[in-house]
């Protein structure tokens, strides 16, 4: 009896799972896939226990115990999965492609992807698609000033009253701005996009500016606009349709861009809009939980609203 305990004994420790079998009195340790077969970047949630091959514990082809990987994450990709193969320019492994918004690797959009492609002197992206690597950075959504090469969100919103429109450059331009020389920003940013945006020159000193004037486009509001993932200041151009659209002088009022305006309007606030739009000028310039009081902007007499090259335009008599 006492052999055939004794004989079972040494069956249980010479198993080969045991630990003493592996030369180790410790746990055995994770084997965890080597991304693309390779040990510099192992995937962390894609791991398994060894087997006890002798008494070494030996992770199946393709595994790597955490040692022997050059990082564990969750992904590995592009820069993150090591170095390619130098024998072979596309032997490593293939890396993945973000597709640049607007064609610049300023802000590259997370979820827009492609494989790089294999053109015989290694590995390229397609036109307007760049390395992880190469994007300044990965986002969810690009848009307005976080699409430029500086990192950093200038166009958060909550209400209108929280954006404002101001020149995308250092003097803004001589005579009156269209929408391309402004950009619709918070105003609690705007230091910050003038020294990272508009004008990054200032950084070193003022700027001298031309001696020239110039002049605020009434056309041109800023809106908070809640409609896309997050809301954001948004800049719009009321001489654009479908504000201005017309056919005939009866299609047209005047107007000023501001919320809930009352009293005199100066002839340079005064714009010209389609009659059918004429709940738009609150419904952008105020914020949303605003009321207006009983009353209604007076315009200069000389100023009248006529249909020109089909668009709401103010004419002076």
């Amino acid at each position: 009896m006492r052999s055939l305990i004794a004989l079972c004994f040494l069956t249980l420790v010479g198993c080969g799972e045991s630990h003493s079998a592996c030369g180790s009195t410790t746990d055995a340790p994770i084997c965890h896939r080597g991304w693309s077969g390779s040990a510099s970047c192992c995937l962390e949630g894609d791991a398994l226990r060894p087997s006890c091959d002798g008494d070494t514990w030996t992770c199946p082809s393709g595994y790597f115990t955490e040692s022997e990987c050059g990082t564990v994450d969750p992904v590995c990709e592009a820069i993150d999965a090591g170095p390619e193969d130098g024998g072979d320019p596309c032997g490593g492994p293939q890396p993945t492609c973000y597709q640049g918004w607007s064609g610049d690797a300023g802000c590259c959009l997370e979820d827009a992807t492609i494989g790089a492609m294999c053109d015989g002197g290694g590995w390229s992206c397609a036109p307007g698609y760049f390395r992880m690597s190469e994007c300044f950075r990965l986002s969810p959504i690009c848009e307005g000033a976080d699409a430029g090469p500086i990192p950093g969100t200038y166009d958060n919103c909550e209400v209108t009253s929280d954006c404002q429109i101001v020149a995308n450059t250092c003097c803004g331009v001589c005579g009156m701005a269209s929408a391309d020389d402004m950009a619709a920003i918070a105003r609690e940013s705007s230091t910050e996009y003038y020294r990272n945006v508009a004008c990054p020159e200032s950084r070193d000193g003022p700027v001298p500016c031309p001696g020239c004037a110039t002049q605020l486009n009434p056309h041109l509001v800023a809106t908070c606009d809640m409609t896309g993932v997050r809301a954001v200041c948004l800049q719009v151009d009321l001489a654009t349709e479908p504000y201005s659209t017309c056919t005939t002088d009866a299609d047209c009022f005047l107007a000023t861009p501001e919320c809930c305006a009352c009293g005199e309007v100066p002839l340079h606030q005064t714009i010209a809009l389609n009659t059918s739009r004429a709940g738009d000028i609150n419904a952008l310039t105020c914020d949303f939980d605003v009321t207006c009081p009983p009353c209604v902007p007076t315009f200069d007499a000389a100023a009248r609203p006529a249909c020109v090259a089909g668009a709401c335009t103010v004419v002076s008599d």
